[in-house]
């Protein structure tokens, strides 16, 4: 389904791809969901963040390919918020999108959701579920995010919004840039100030894959930063922001911030079933431990709390681990008709 009727073309969507380092096959399939896409009005924006390998060649040719339809430019690395800016900033026509450089847009998403922006004019953001995928495109599983509510995205510290979103270029422009001192998390923040202007529509079905990258390496190294720009959304957010329901799930909201920044920290938390099972029940207590303080002094606190939970869980695993161990033995030597 297009978004075009009888009174006239339909909208122009500019997809915007911000890339950096990425030749090769990820590149070509992110880019090749764009183009492929069934949207009569669409034009794909690629704007090259310093790249020092052969992305601008890559970029070149895509272009001789699909003119009309594909356009690029380069820039001195500036980092993703400021790479997407400029793209928001040279897009044409109402509605805009973008999507990561090793992400995925499924067949029929941009008619879809912008049928959706058609079909309710006063929403100013249509997202989709979204299917994660491995390196190799496999689908690891599939995530149906709940109707978007700025007040529990805030107490949850949920983004909600995935991977596929369109958006109204008048809707961005009130609302202002992204953070360009936010290095992971700024879309994350922008959403919470766009959702100010109107309101987010949900599109049940998967239109988007997002790509989940292996290396513990990748998240120890993003860890702490993205930790501190979650709170730092929070403080700026309380600084400016005084809404009776936001103030009402204030201390939620940093709880559950410094909870998970902390877990991301945290050492040896490998596995994130694991990092839930140490810290439910014991959000207070690391709320309590980090008080009021810099937002380092904050995280350092919550560390050293959880990194004391995790050593009483593994006592705790010990100590079941053990007698299960000592049974299943017992099993395997009467099986075997061994003495016990």
């Amino acid at each position: 389904m297009t978004s075009s009727s009888a009174e006239g073309p339909a909208e122009r969507v500019t997809i915007v791809v911000p890339v950096y380092n990425r030749a090769g096959r990820l590149l070509s399939e992110a880019l090749d969901s764009v183009l492929s896409q069934d949207h009569p009005n669409l034009e794909v924006l690629a704007i090259d963040d310093g790249s020092t390998d052969e992305t601008p060649q890559v970029l070149a040719a895509y272009a001789e390919r699909h003119p009309g339809r594909f356009r690029w430019t380069q820039q001195e690395n500036r980092g993703q918020a400021a790479t997407l800016n400029r793209g928001l900033e040279m897009a044409e026509g109402p509605l805009l999108g973008y999507l990561s450089s090793d992400d995925i847009l499924l067949p029929g998403a941009v008619s879809r959701l912008a049928a959706e922006l058609e079909q309710n004019p006063d929403a100013v953001l249509a997202y989709p579920a979204y299917q994660v995928i491995d390196e190799t495109g496999e689908v690891i599983d599939t995530m149906a995010p709940p109707e978007y509510s700025r007040v529990e995205s805030v107490r949850l510290q949920d983004t909600i919004v995935g991977p596929g979103a369109l958006f109204r270029a008048e809707a961005v422009r009130r609302a202002g840039p992204l953070r360009t001192d936010l290095r992971y998390l700024a879309d994350k923040e922008l959403w919470l100030r766009l959702s100010q202007v109107g309101p987010f529509v949900r599109v049940a079905e998967p239109l988007a894959c997002w790509r989940r990258h292996g290396g513990a390496l990748t998240v120890a190294e993003q860890g702490r930063e993205m930790a501190e720009e979650r709170l730092r959304i929070l403080d700026s957010l309380y600084a400016e922001d005084h809404e009776p329901e936001l103030d009402a799930v204030r201390d939620q909201a940093y709880r559950n911030a410094l909870v998970l920044s902390a877990t991301v920290i945290a050492p040896g938390f490998n596995d994130p079933g694991e990092r839930y099972f140490v810290v439910d029940g014991h959000a207070q207590e690391v709320s309590a431990a980090a008080g009021e303080r810099s937002t380092a002094a904050k995280l350092a606190a919550a560390r050293e709390v959880i990194a004391e939970l995790r050593q009483d869980n593994e006592r705790l695993r010990a100590e079941v681990r053990n007698p299960l161990r000592a049974i299943a033995r017992r099993v395997r030597q009467r099986r075997s008709g061994a003495p016990t």
